[in-house]
């Protein structure tokens, strides 16, 4: 085949349609491939793909092929764009979750730290207590012993 005239419209190397053709979709350049072997219809590509023994590949250029883009409907990108933004709502639920479960843990973790701290001054308190019972106990035994003693020596020293 000859090459393509300037002036003429680009056309399928694999069904010689142009780019209008409603079957075969938009022409695109998914290759190195340049002149008339350039341009190829997305489904005439699609199709080439799936009979290809070195899919991802062109059979001329032996090129890397590119995957022809298009552009997202709104309603695509809308879906796209609102299915994002929950994700982003839902990641940052997540995290407010775990905050605060953390938050709670670490209260507990204070709350028994307070309470053992309650409990060990109680227990200082409570021996504080004791000590100064047996202080008094042991000041009030000596007193009575030393009033005994005093009797004992008051009744040892007169005579009968």
């Amino acid at each position: 085949m000859a090459e393509q005239d300037h002036d003429d419209p680009p056309t399928c190397r694999i069904c010689f349609e142009p780019a209008l053709r409603q079957r075969g979709g938009r022409l695109v350049q998914p290759c190195s491939c340049a002149g008339s072997m350039a341009h190829i219809h997305e489904s005439c590509l699609a199709e080439a793909e799936r009979h290809s023994s070195t899919p991802g590949w062109c059979s001329v250029c032996r090129g890397r092929l590119r995957a022809p883009r298009r552009p997202l409907s709104p309603h695509v990108w809308l879906t796209a764009a609102v299915g994002a933004a929950l994700a982003c709502i839902a990641t940052c639920l997540d995290v407010a979750e775990e905050r605060r479960e953390l938050q709670q843990a670490e209260q507990a973790r204070l709350e028994r730290r307070q309470r053992s701290r309650e409990a060990r001054l109680e227990r200082e308190r409570q021996d504080m207590v004791q000590q100064e019972r047996q202080r008094r106990q042991t000041e009030e035994q000596r007193t009575v012993v030393g009033k005994a003693a005093l009797m004992l020596a008051h009744f040892a020293i007169q005579p009968y």
